[in-house]
């Protein structure tokens, strides 16, 4: 009896040892595959990763910017210093008004007012470019062509750019911004104006061709250089070809005062 008791016993035992033996096997096993996948997911996640060398703007930016030509053409741009490759940047486009110039000099007067907008959209994850487009900038051929060049500079030199991008016009610049869109509809996400001038015809071929496109529209309620009542004219003009246009007045504002101020919400309408 006693003899089949210590059997029982060392059965019994063997089998606990063996048990947690293999448990503990499994859960080396578990946690080696587990360490083998985080090495695998942090190794794919350096490899979306995609960061450029290049000289931030200012202390603690996120951005480098600089000026090039493009055919004689100056070109502001900013752009993030680190993107993911899967998903890079949206490209914010900015048209300037008239006697308006872009430069090489980065602490010029006018220059200073394009960095604000670099640093905004560009510490924000866009990319961000101004092409002097030809000075005046009155919606010319020559200007939007300044614009496409500006856009395929970015894809030759690596810095990705999401196949939309959205436009901002200012002054003049509304012009050239719906002219552009007009052209290259497929590629425009968003067109936001700031007391535009506008498109001296606009036709039902014209709306057609921005039918899908969202455009929004600020405009100061005391700009004597372009009349809040221009946009309502504008305005009217879309409406005739039941295409919708949103308009912001910007109560007591010249004409100047919104070039830069109105950062903020471009940006709310750009991510809705």
């Amino acid at each position: 009896m006693l003899k089949k008791i210590i059997i029982i016993f060392t059965i019994l035992l063997v089998s606990i040892v063996t048990y947690f033996y293999f448990q503990q096997e499994s859960y080396y096993i578990n946690d080696n595959v587990e360490t083998e996948e985080r090495k695998e997911n942090y190794e794919k996640a350096k490899e979306e990763i995609l960061e450029f060398e290049k000289e931030p703007a200012h202390k603690q930016a996120e951005f480098f910017e600089g000026v090039v030509n493009i055919d004689n053409q100056p070109m502001y741009y900013a752009y993030p210093l680190k993107i993911v490759k899967n998903n890079p940047p949206k490209l914010i486009v900015y048209s300037h008004g008239q006697l308006q110039r872009i430069v090489k000099d980065l602490d010029d007067n006018y220059m200073l007012k394009m960095r604000e907008y670099g640093n905004f959209f560009a510490s924000r994850g866009y990319a961000f470019s101004a092409s002097n487009q030809h000075d005046d900038n009155w919606g010319q051929s020559e200007s939007l062509n300044d614009i496409k060049k500006s856009i395929i500079w970015f894809e030759e030199n690596n810095y990705p750019l999401t196949e939309k991008k959205s436009m901002v016009g200012f002054s003049m610049g509304g012009k050239t911004a719906v002219n552009y869109a007009i052209d290259n509809p497929n590629e425009i996400a968003k067109i936001a104006l700031l007391a535009p001038t506008p498109k001296t015809e606009l036709t039902k071929f014209d709306v057609e061709k921005l039918r899908d496109i969202p455009i929004k529209i600020w405009h100061g309620t005391e700009d004597v250089n372009i009349p809040f009542s221009t946009t309502e004219q504008y305005v009217q003009r879309f409406k005739n070809y039941d295409k919708k246009v949103n308009v912001k007045p910007v109560e007591n504002a010249g004409h100047f005062d919104i070039e830069t101020t109105l950062m903020e919400y471009l940006l709310e309408f750009f991510e809705e």
